[in-house]
Formats: structure tokens, C-alpha cells, sequence
């Protein structure tokens, strides 16, 4: 693709990727009824850009992570131990993932339709009305990562062959359900949608093609 796809061309596109990564039966191959699911997007750079187009081409598409939060939320439903999470660090501990203080912060990830400084009602925005929640029907928490506690992380060690050893403590909801042993916090589906790397395309290869990669990790 040349451009950015038209809003009304995205559930298309998003299916197809799933399709062609999961089967025909798309996100069901993996997830199911009262599933806790993470979706890890990149927000990192939403002020980046020129007047009325920042944010394009820097996170991940608002449309695209709305639209595959809903599917989810049509998998796993409300009751029982369904949870769903939209995460990505912020650079500030504030608990707000969405605080109008920071401009890093989920309330300023959107695509930017006009050339004025604030969010306006018609940019596709991840939090417009600040309330920690994804916008649309998903119902999604969204959660700044340099907000949690190391009371609510656990450690992983990773052996890297380069590295060496390093030890990095990740929340615990990215747990799984056999890690977590018995606790509440963990994942049984791990969901990661990469930011845009040009202007007006999803995601460009080379100027000729649009990708879209979702990385799930179930159990």
C-alpha cells in the first residue's frame, strides 16, 4: 500500500493477517472464553511528527489495536476470569496511564486529523476521554508499565549468548498460569502489535508492501 488505509478498510486488513497467521478459525485458534489476554503495543514517539499528522507512522495504529481488542473481548467475554489489558510504558511512574501531564502518555497516542497542539474529538485516539480504559467496546484496561511496583513483578533470568546472564523483572500479569501458581496476575495469551514504521502505512517493506505481525504466546 501507498497511503493509509481508510478506516473502513482496517477490519479487512487485520483479518486477513490473522487469518493468514492463525487459520480460518483467526484468534479462536488460540484464545478462549475467560482468557486473560495482554495486547503489548508502542506509543513511544506519538508526539513525533508534523502539524496534523502526529503519531503517524511512530505507534501502533489505534484502529488496528481497537479493532483486534474487540475480537478478543468477543472470545473471552466479561465473566469469570476474563481480562483483558492493553499495555506499553509511558516514561513516567504515574499511575494514570493516561495522564494529560505526560505527553508520552496513552491519552496522546493517537492519529492526529488536524494540525492543531490538542486531541481532537475527530483523531482515533486510544484513551480520549482519559479514563484508563481503551476507547470503543472492548472495555480494555490499559496499564503504563513504569507504573508497576516491584511488589508486582516477578523475575525472569535470560541466558543471551552475547549478553550473558541478566535478570529483568516483568509484572506479574505477563505470568503464566503455571508460573503464577495459584495467584490471580497472569496471561493465558500474549498479544504483541508493532508501531507503524512510515508515515501513512501500517507497517512498509520496502515502499511496496503492508504487513501486519501479531505475536501470541497461549500456553
Amino acid at each position: 500500500m501507498v497511503r493509509e488505509p481508510a478506516d473502513d478498510k482496517i477490519p479487512r486488513l487485520v483479518d486477513d493477517a490473522i487469518a493468514q497467521v492463525l487459520g480460518p478459525r483467526g484468534l479462536s485458534e488460540i484464545i478462549k472464553q475467560g482468557d486473560r489476554v495482554v495486547i503489548k503495543v508502542n506509543i513511544v514517539g506519538s508526539s513525533q511528527g508534523l502539524p496534523g499528522e502526529k503519531g503517524r507512522g511512530i505507534i501502533t495504529d489505534p484502529r488496528v489495536v481497537r479493532y483486534v481488542a474487540g475480537k478478543v473481548r468477543e472470545i473471552i467475554g466479561f465473566d469469570g476470569s476474563a481480562d483483558l489489558k492493553v499495555i506499553d510504558a509511558t516514561f513516567t511512574p504515574e499511575k494514570n496511564p493516561s495522564d494529560k501531564n505526560d505527553p508520552q502518555s496513552f491519552y496522546y497516542a493517537r492519529l492526529q486529523r488536524n494540525a492543531g497542539r490538542s486531541v481532537d474529538a475527530n483523531d482515533i485516539c486510544y484513551d480520549y476521554d482519559a479514563d484508563g480504559i481503551l476507547d470503543g467496546g472492548s472495555r480494555a484496561e490499559i496499564v503504563n508499565l513504569d507504573s508497576v511496583q516491584m511488589s508486582d513483578r516477578f523475575l525472569t533470568v535470560i541466558d543471551e549468548p552475547i549478553r550473558g546472564r541478566s535478570e529483568v523483572w516483568l509484572p506479574k500479569f505477563l505470568r503464566t498460569k503455571e508460573q503464577a501458581q495459584g495467584e490471580a496476575e497472569y496471561c493465558d495469551v500474549y498479544i504483541g502489535i508493532p508501531s507503524d514504521e512510515k508515515p501513512r502505512i501500517l507497517r512498509n517493506d520496502g515502499g511496496t508492501q503492508t504487513t501486519l505481525g501479531i505475536d501470541a504466546r497461549a500456553p
